[in-house]
Parts: C-alpha cells; sequence; structure tokens
C-alpha cells in the first residue's frame, strides 16, 4: 500500500476502500501460500533506484527498493547477491 503525499508534501492517509482492498489481496496471497504450500524467499537487495520522492516534482531524491526476488529454498539456492546501488 502506497501512500502518496499532497502538494504540500503531507502523508495523505489511505480511504477505507483502499484498506479494504490491501486487506482482501493480502489474505488472497496468505490463502495462496497456504494452498500451495509453497514457501517463497526473498533476495535482500538494499536499494535500487534514485529519485524524486512520490509526488514530488523536485528533490532531493530518495532511494527506493523496487527489485523484488523471489525464489523458491525447496528448489534453489541462493549462492550470492549484492548491493545494487548504496553500496557504489
Amino acid at each position: 500500500l502506497r501512500l502518496e503525499t499532497d502538494d504540500g508534501g503531507n502523508s495523505t492517509t489511505p480511504s477505507e476502500e483502499q484498506l479494504l482492498n490491501w486487506s482482501k489481496l493480502r489474505e488472497f496471497a496468505i490463502k495462496g501460500v497456504h494452498d500451495t504450500r509453497v514457501h517463497l524467499s526473498h533476495v535482500w537487495t538494499g536499494p535500487t533506484r534514485s529519485a524524486y520522492d512520490h509526488g514530488k516534482h523536485s528533490g532531493p531524491c530518495v532511494s527506493w527498493r523496487l527489485d523484488h526476488i523471489l525464489y523458491t529454498a525447496r528448489s534453489l539456492r541462493l549462492h550470492s547477491c549484492w548491493s545494487a546501488l548504496e553500496a557504489d
């Protein structure tokens, strides 16, 4: 659930409909994991992008983590990974 900011840079709160939709999506995802018995692991890459914050038209830039690499430890083993942006 991403919270946008208004023109003044203040965070806006999610509507009841947004919270309900998020809750339904979360329950659907949990049920899918339970029904398929698939456990996904997440590769931590750290921040992968730097840009203006959500709803902003000028700096400063902030870093975001956009890459989501998921794998099943049942069939794959993570050999290695590295920081994508901050370690440069």
